[in-house]
């Protein structure tokens, strides 16, 4: 989804098991960029590559509800948070309400970079690598009502934490 004025509206889709580019990069299930706008309804975006669901770039906008975002995996050789399920980044903004953020290879929720913002209101995030929540650079990260579980430890950058903020770069969370 790309550009200002561009809208796309989800209802009960499913968007499963993208693969990456022949360079190993995206795979992403879905990416709203440029100041487009994304809606999305009883949706399901399992097993896809490096990213769930990314919003890039300001004025962009992503609005779900009563969805799950589940099993998202890094691009072959890749580890880390490049398995995230939800990223809201460089000033862009998402909106969620009723999620299941579960079972990522990487964070449940992302948001960073100044004017990047991630608001989750009765959303469960259950069984992500690093951490449940990670808030990066100056980015805004509203959670209400909501649960973060089972968070793992990451093989590569460690964690196992529920929230996670920093605002320089080289910062670790505590060893746990």
């Amino acid at each position: 989804v790309y550009e200002s004025g561009t809208r796309v509206e989800l209802v009960d889709t499913v968007v499963r098991h993208t693969t990456p580019h022949e360079s190993g990069d995206d795979g992403y299930g879905i990416a709203v960029q440029a100041g487009a706008t994304l809606v999305a309804n009883g949706c399901e975006v399992l097993g896809n590559t490096e990213v769930g669901v990314l919003a890039y770039e300001s004025g962009t906008t992503v609005t779900l509800r009563d969805s799950t975002i589940s099993r998202t995996i890094p691009a072959q050789g890749k580890r880390g948070m490049v398995a995230t399920g939800l990223i809201a980044q460089f000033g862009a903004t998402i909106s969620g309400s009723g999620l299941l953020v579960e079972n990522n290879e990487g964070v449940g929720l992302l948001s960073w970079y100044d004017g990047s913002r991630l608001i989750c209101t009765h959303c469960t995030l259950r069984g992500n690598e690093f951490a449940g929540v990670v808030a990066l650079y100056g980015a805004a990260l509203e959670i209400e009502g909501s649960q973060i579980m089972d968070t793992s430890r990451s093989a590569d950058l460690g964690g196992g934490v529920g929230i996670f903020a920093a605002e320089q770069q080289g910062m670790e969370p505590p060893s746990l």
